[in-house]
């Protein structure tokens, strides 16, 4: 059983999977509700901290009544303010991404973020990666290469997918340097609250104010969001990652549905094939990493 497991009451792999699946489709979710209000002319960084600013309070009012105040008090906090900044750049790159490119092809680059986490565990972790760990992070970004396209016509914003990704690598990596030392509802609080406090100085330079239909948008999407991160940090204090990993890919399938039914994207031939093949290259990864650890 894992340390963060004990505080919730044990390992209990099927409430887990549930709650990791309700999360990641939360994400979908989420990043649906932004995409259509930023389409319909909401501001971007507006929307980014309406929704930093509703996950914050959703934290504080879950954990606090549970765990009190004691749980966000850390002797890290710098590192944990360091590691909010990640996802604060990777939500604009990423909204802006899901309002110009349809919905799969995003959510499936963004998915490559294991495969960066795997490559930088090398120099950041100093972890040693097999050969068969190595052909899997290879054939990922092959699949990244079927998406994208890369021709003299790309746009940039084609990247910003892969620059979220490699943003929430270190992200991860960070986590797990982090993650012993840190209640899961205290390394929550310091990503939301960060984001939230950052962007304060340039908020009033791109403030918006929403239209009401904008603002129930962005409302929902802020719900999401903290829907999405309460589940997913629940997901592995009650059960391991070992058993939860196959089951973040879920993601792609609420977000195909949501870009299908809602903006008619259809994908490809080319985004189903370079989907699968990073899927597989991640799966590939966490079999293998699972092996290790068993050893």
């Amino acid at each position: 059983m894992n340390k963060t497991a004990e505080l919730t009451g044990g390992d209990r792999p099927g409430t887990a999977i549930l709650m990791l699946v309700g999360g990641v489709s939360s994400y979908a979710l989420m990043d649906g509700f932004t995409k259509i209000a930023v389409v319909d002319g909401a501001d971007i960084v507006t929307a980014m901290w309406i929704r930093f600013l509703f996950a914050t309070a959703f934290v504080v009012a879950i954990a606090v009544p549970v765990h009190g105040t004691t749980v966000f008090r850390t002797s890290g906090k710098g590192l944990l303010i360091v590691r909010g900044v990640f996802p604060l750049i990777a939500s604009y790159l990423a909204i802006t991404a899901f309002s110009q490119m349809p919905m799969a092809d995003v959510t499936a680059l963004l998915f490559v973020a294991p495969l960066f986490a795997t490559a930088l565990s090398i120099p950041l972790l100093g972890e040693k990666v097999g050969l068969f760990r190595w052909a899997a992070v290879i054939a990922g970004f092959c699949g990244v290469l079927l998406i994208v396209q890369p021709s003299p016509q790309m746009q940039p914003v084609t990247l910003y997918p892969l620059m979220t990704a490699l943003l929430f690598a270190f992200f991860t990596i960070m986590t797990r340097r982090l993650r012993l030392k840190n209640h899961p509802m205290a390394m929550l609080f310091y990503a939301m609250i960060t984001g939230c406090v950052l962007m304060l100085p340039v908020l009033p330079f791109y403030w918006q104010t929403p239209s009401f239909y904008q603002f129930g948008l962005i409302f929902l999407a802020g719900f999401f969001y903290a829907a999405a991160q309460f589940g997913v940090t629940m997901a592995f204090t009650l059960a391991e990652a070992s058993r939860l990993t196959p089951f973040i890919y879920t993601q792609i399938i609420c977000a195909i549905g949501f870009g299908w039914v809602v903006f008619e994207e259809v994908p490809i031939l080319t985004t189903w094939v370079g989907t699968s093949v990073i899927v597989g290259s991640g799966l590939i990864v966490w079999n293998r990493e699972k092996s290790r650890q068993m050893k």
